[in-house]
């Protein structure tokens, strides 16, 4: 889904990492399914990228940590 929303946005990896507030090869890796983000960054990331509800839900459940309430 991080692939599509940054095709969809014509955003590069650096250029959507900057706007997120991660570094450039860490969203590489989530982008490749390599490494799981925080909620955080999963949250910002369904904030700043073009993403369709099912994708960011999926997002969010994938995050190591819950979201503190």
């Amino acid at each position: 889904g991080i692939k599509a929303a940054l095709d969809e946005a014509g955003l590069s990896l650096r250029q959507a990492a900057e706007i997120i507030g991660i570094d450039g090869s860490y969203l590489c890796r989530l982008a490749l399914g390599s490494r799981f983000p925080s909620h955080a960054v999963a949250a910002r990331i369904v904030i700043h990228l073009p993403i369709d509800d099912k994708t960011a839900d999926a997002l969010l459940d994938l995050t190591r940590e819950p979201p503190s309430v």
